[in-house]
């Protein structure tokens, strides 16, 4: 309303910070009387829409409406063609008032925005849950089998919870729900869950019912013997008998079994005959889906090379079991070995009909977020699978982490947190405190900080938050210590450490020496960044002898090109991204267009690579390459070049900034260039006569500059003089 009636901002903040400030404590510039004169009403809105307590502001539209029809007082003129004149432009004046309300109603939202801190995400999409849903936990027990065969009964309780998780009744505790109740039980993970253990924690879980279980071998095949147990009475509710004449037997005879327990417990059998399908796995190998057992419960012990054993045990048993695939694509993407999770999930995908409805979904997120790296749609699927199943969080919250919706990823992972009977997993508060440090919501990310058990991921976290708050003396320390007693080989840590001090000869290991090319792509384009900006050249020959280039190889030559001013060069390595199957395209397309971007600055266009940067500088799809310090760096240099030193010491402010990273691995690399920022930033301020903003950032660069290698001492040299004026 304001910006309408004088034609330009209330508030003048050079940076964000001192935006903020303004809004919040300062009164804006009074109208002129040129325009007061024109719109006498207009001062006396702006007045009260823009009052600091909400209370002395407008309450509703109407209140607003009744100030405007102040506007239809008498006519000041008393002649008759004066007062018709006035009519009508009173007329106007109420429209243009009214057409005001809807700009002032767009305005208040935006001051609140921004003057609050958002706490809950404001996301529509998980806006239908404020709250942990209410969830009729069911405890499903160790089953009994033959001593000669206990992976049979393990088998066969698999196979009972798989139908029980189809249920939109009851939810199965999981297997890492159950460890963690043996842990607040103070029992060994190792304890069976039988007998008074079993009773106990379904008491605890405070779930409706305990499932108890035998299986024995009869005659060359099975007989199974299901218990259901109310926990509050300890009363039978029902039990279900079922046999097999031999091994392929065992999963029609686990199908009738589980649809019969879920008609028990008040599914509507019509609809268990649309969704079920026969048979409940994708396998006919009863020695096959033991040893995927086998593997479920190492994962759950994050064991995860045994249990790549056991799944490639199963698939040499039979090569088409759909679920033993999927679960090696979400191991080796786990591992960051996307082109195996590919291969891996795409050989589920040709086997997919066979799965449940439940399972379909999980299968078709994992292709979409692994695969396919069509994020969008995975948010979709993943909100179908947590609204139908109450279960899928994971990669809601991966959904919404990679489509750099940080606020809505930390809802969602706090309520899978809540959800949990016993409490979460470590790994599941550690990403909950993660993220709430990208956010800069550092004392909810301690409180959760505070209760995760493992040294590692408790050490790891808080240096993360040391990172963020740029106390870098205690990040190193932390670092060290876990380095030292964990083996924590985070190189993209050690290299900025060492170029935030200077010691760029420090940095430690080579492209050929890092162990998997493969999966450091984001610590060796940051590396290479890093001394690019610090004035050193790092070899990057080995990428461009490698035979087959991926999209993260070609745009990091690419960028490399465009860095050295060779844009023709850039732009073959562009084309030849671009040419990269789409999923590569789809999973990289950030870092494409910080390749788009750094070709357009390399020349001279450089209004048009700001253009194309900004809206990826705190938000949008994650850059996995580049990451968005990389995009704030060089919007500030575009800037710089261009001769906008004002807003280049803004950009440059902006890498300073914490906030909006898209995961902890960016934080890593803050201290490196957070230095480097000091010192461009002191240069700047001296160039704008702003001595003291200067003198502040050389402290801060001398503070973190203290070991420099000789080739590195003329950075430090250069900010002292600007500063001193020599």
């Amino acid at each position: 309303l304001y910006e309408m009636i004088a034609g330009k901002f209330p508030f003048h903040g050079k940076h964000e910070a001192a935006l903020l400030y303004e809004i919040v404590h300062e009164e804006p510039e009074p109208l002129s009387k040129e325009i007061t004169k024109k719109v006498s009403v207009g001062e006396m809105l702006i007045k009260r829409s823009m009052a600091k307590d909400p209370a002395e502001r407008y309450q509703s539209i109407g209140e607003f409406i009744a100030d405007i029809e102040l506007c239809r007082g008498p006519a000041e003129s008393g002649k008759r063609g004066g007062v018709e004149k006035s009519r009508r432009w009173r007329s106007r004046s109420l429209y243009l008032f009214i057409a005001f309300a809807f700009v002032l109603a767009v305005f208040l939202i935006w001051q609140k925005t921004i003057g609050e801190p958002d706490e809950t995400g404001d996301s529509e999409e998980i806006s239908w849950f404020t709250s942990p849903p209410a969830v009729n936990w069911i405890l499903i027990a160790d089953f009994d089998g033959p001593d000669e065969d206990p992976a049979l009964a393990q088998a066969v309780r698999g196979l009972v919870e798989s139908s029980l998780s189809e249920s939109r009744i009851v939810t199965p505790l999981s297997r890492v729900n159950i460890k963690q109740g043996l842990r607040m039980a103070m029992l060994p993970d190792t304890t069976e869950i039988v007998g008074d253990v079993a009773m106990e924690l379904a008491y605890r879980a405070g779930a409706e019912a305990l499932v108890e279980g035998k299986v024995e071998r009869v005659f060359g095949g099975h007989a199974m013997l299901i218990n259901v147990i109310e926990t509050m009475t300890g009363d039978l509710l029902f039990s279900i008998r079922e046999t097999s004449e031999d091994d392929p037997g065992m999963f029609p005879a686990m199908e009738r079994l589980g649809t019969e327990m879920l008609k028990r417990l008040g599914e509507n059998a019509e609809e268990l005959a649309r969704q079920r399908r026969s048979p409940d796995v994708s396998t006919g190998s009863l020695e096959a889906y033991k040893l995927y057992e086998e593997a479920i419960e190492l994962h759950g012990k994050m064991k995860y090379t045994l249990e790549m054993k056991k799944l490639d045990m199963a698939l040499s048993l039979d090569p088409d079991f759909t679920e033993a695939w999927h679960q090696k694509g979400i191991i080796y993407s786990n591992w960051g070995l996307v082109d195996s999770s590919r291969y891996a999930l795409n050989q589920a995908s040709s086997h997919r009909k066979l799965l449940s409805e439940k399972n379909r979904l999980r299968h078709k997120i994992a292709c979409k977020l692994f695969v396919e790296h069509e994020y969008e749609d995975a948010l979709e699927l993943s909100l179908s699978l947590v609204k139908k199943y109450n279960t899928g969080y994971n990669g809601l919250g991966v959904s919404f982490l990679f489509l750099g919706k940080s606020n809505e990823a930390l809802e969602v992972l706090k309520l899978k947190i809540q959800l949990n009977p016993f409490g979460a997993s470590d790994m599941s508060i550690a990403n909950v405190a993660e993220t709430a440090t990208l956010l800069g919501r550092y004392e909810e990310a301690r409180e959760y900080i505070d209760k995760i058990e493992g040294n590692f991921r408790r050490e790891r976290a808080e240096m993360q938050i040391a990172l963020a708050q740029s106390r870098w003396q205690i990040a190193d320390s932390i670092f060290q210590k876990i380095f030292n007693e964990h083996g924590y080989e985070h190189y993209d840590v050690n290299s900025a450490m060492c170029i935030s001090r200077g010691s760029a000869s420090k940095t430690g290991l080579e492209i050929k020496d890092y162990p998997n090319m493969r999966i450091e792509w984001f610590n060796i384009f940051n590396k290479w960044n890093l001394l690019r900006i610090a004035g050193i050249e790092m070899d990057l020959s080995l990428l461009e002898a490698a035979q087959e280039k991926n999209v993260t190889c070609l745009v990091t030559l690419g960028i490399q090109a465009a860095a050295e001013g060779d844009a023709d060069k850039a732009r073959n390595y562009l084309e030849a991204a671009e040419n990269r199957p789409s999923h590569e395209q789809n999973r990289f397309a950030t870092d494409i267009l910080v390749l788009k971007a750094w070709i357009e600055k390399s020349l001279g266009n450089y209004d048009k690579s700001v253009r194309i940067l900004t809206p990826y500088s705190d938000k949008g799809q994650m850059p996995f390459l580049t990451g968005r310090l990389v995009i704030r760096w060089l919007i500030a240099e575009a800037l710089e070049s261009s001769g906008k030193l004002t807003r280049a010491a803004e950009a440059y402010e902006a890498v300073i900034s914490p906030l909006g990273l898209s995961d902890g691995a960016r934080l890593n690399t803050r201290p490196g260039y957070v230095s480097m920022a000091h010192q461009r930033l002191t240069l700047l301020y001296s160039r704008l006569g702003r001595k003291d903003d200067a003198r502040i950032h050389l402290a801060a660069f001398e503070k973190m500059f203290t070991d420099p290698d000789p080739e590195l001492m003329p950075l430090l040299a250069a900010a002292r003089a600007a500063v001193s004026g020599d």
